[in-house]
């Protein structure tokens, strides 16, 4: 009700927020045809959201439509949500988005090592590493268990936060 009430009304950023916010919802409960319907109108309303949003909806929409094996815009929309997270200059993070387009290629065959370019490079999570991530430039993102994050941050020389350490 709440996402049919926006999509009456003049406020875009808001729809695309709660579509955005609902990815989730729709991917675990399996209704990806109503979660893409949804974005999709939220996506091309005039007016639009804030890159960050947007950003958001568009990683999720990606992510449905490779739950669907619509592939081809599940990589559309993927570099959509990548090439604004990199307009954000990291802002947000980008390597969730990476690692959706990664598995999109791989569920297509694309080896990994296709996937390597010169300004990045991909590391899927393995049961050793506990991580998984991408190299970006100058930046090396990763995510997973936390000890592993830890151990790789103070491994790289970073400082690892005491308010994280005392949750």
């Amino acid at each position: 009700a709440a996402l049919r009430w926006l999509a009456a009304s003049a406020d875009a950023e808001q729809e695309v927020r709660l579509a955005g916010a609902l990815c989730r919802f729709w991917d675990v409960r399996g209704h990806l045809s109503e979660g893409r319907r949804w974005l999709d109108g939220a996506l091309a309303r005039p007016g639009g959201a804030a890159p960050p949003v947007r950003a958001k909806a568009l990683h999720g929409a990606g992510n449905l439509a490779r739950g669907q094996g619509d592939y081809a815009r599940a990589a559309a929309l993927h570099e959509q949500s990548l090439a604004l997270g990199r307009a954000l200059g990291g802002q947000m993070g980008t390597g969730g988005t990476l690692d959706s387009g990664v598995a999109v290629a791989q569920e297509q065959g694309v080896p990994p090592a296709d996937l390597a370019g010169t300004t990045h490079e991909f590391h899927k999570f393995s049961a050793q590493t506990r991580m998984s991530g991408v190299d970006l430039e100058a930046r090396r993102l990763r995510k997973g268990a936390a000890d592993a994050v830890h151990r790789f941050v103070e491994a790289e020389g970073g400082a690892w936060p005491v308010a994280v350490t005392q949750q």
